[in-house]
């Protein structure tokens, strides 16, 4: 409210609540929806010859407001889950450790998917860790089979390799090691955030 009606980024210009954009000949009595494709070249990547002789497109004040806000939603998130649980992100994060990433590409320890212990053995470890969630345990008790590994590492082979594909049949602009890096930085938000989600009780 108060950057709509300070006038902040020229927002009462633009529609109170809106995510388009907008040239900037929109006046609070006519909104001028931005044209997207008179700034394009044929390969969909923006043509500064055509950008000069148009005006720069704008975001509504509102919707600039909701960005920011959001960013700093995620890096509270972060800043949080680090300040006060810290112990719990380390015990996760055990398995990066360099013991065990050394151990996982030694010639001995790389075939992780091998089972080095019995199913018996496996459950009465679990069942014994302190650490393990109880509904865990209880699912464990009652038989749930886990999924497979493979099964898992499929998902994200299949996942992966379509989204290269829908990147370069949609003619995305974005290249294949920016879709990489994306990827990265979604994993690790998503430990974060379902970590701050299992442990944050429900409404």
């Amino acid at each position: 409210m108060g950057v709509y009606y300070s006038n902040t980024w020229r927002s009462q210009d633009f529609p109170f609540l809106s995510q388009f954009l907008y040239n900037g000949t929109s006046n609070s009595t006519n909104y001028v929806v931005y044209n997207q494709t008179l700034i394009l070249n044929d390969q969909l990547e923006i043509d500064q010859a055509k950008l000069a002789g148009e005006s720069l497109p704008y975001l509504t004040g509102t919707y600039i407001s909701y960005l920011i806000t959001s960013n700093a939603g995620l890096t509270a998130t972060f800043t949080h889950m680090l300040l006060w649980n810290w112990d719990d992100i380390k015990t996760g994060w055990t398995w990066a450790s360099p013991a065990n990433m050394k151990r996982l590409f030694s010639g001995t320890g790389g075939k992780f998917w091998q089972k080095t212990e019995s199913t018996e053995d496996r459950m009465a470890r679990k069942l014994a860790d302190p650490a393990i969630d109880p509904h865990y345990k209880l699912m464990l008790r009652n038989g749930y089979e886990e999924t497979p590994m493979w099964w898992w590492g499929a998902v994200l082979a299949a996942s992966f390799v379509v989204g290269l594909v829908c990147l370069y049949v949609m003619k995305s602009t974005l290249p294949w090691w920016g879709f990489v890096v994306a990827t990265l930085l979604t994993t690790v938000f998503m430990l974060f955030f379902g970590a701050q989600m299992g442990k944050t009780p429900p409404p």
